[in-house]
């Protein structure tokens, strides 16, 4: 996640009006430093926990996402094996 907010961060300092990531992960399962979250929600990055992206829309360019909600990130024995609630998919736009 480091890399992802990172990247939003420079992207939305580069002058991107919207930023959003998705993280599979709730806010508290999120291999990250809560002050790190803080400081990307404060510069106006979006961070929508527990969706995942499962589709990226587009030819040349990106020109949308399909999002859905994720059940469960880890197995009963901790093994990283999300679960993804496909039939709650939504399209979002992107530019």
């Amino acid at each position: 996640l480091h890399t992802s907010l990172d990247a939003a961060r420079s992207a939305r300092r580069a002058g991107s009006r919207e930023v959003t990531i998705f993280a599979l992960e709730s806010r508290e399962e999120l291999p990250t430093d809560e002050a790190e979250l803080a400081a990307a929600e404060a510069e106006g990055i979006r961070i929508h926990f527990r969706h995942a992206v499962t589709r990226i829309d587009g030819e040349e360019r990106v020109r949308g996402i399909a999002v859905a909600p994720v059940r469960r990130v880890f197995d009963d024995r901790g093994h990283f094996a999300p679960e993804i609630e496909h039939a709650a998919e939504e399209r979002l736009e992107a530019d």
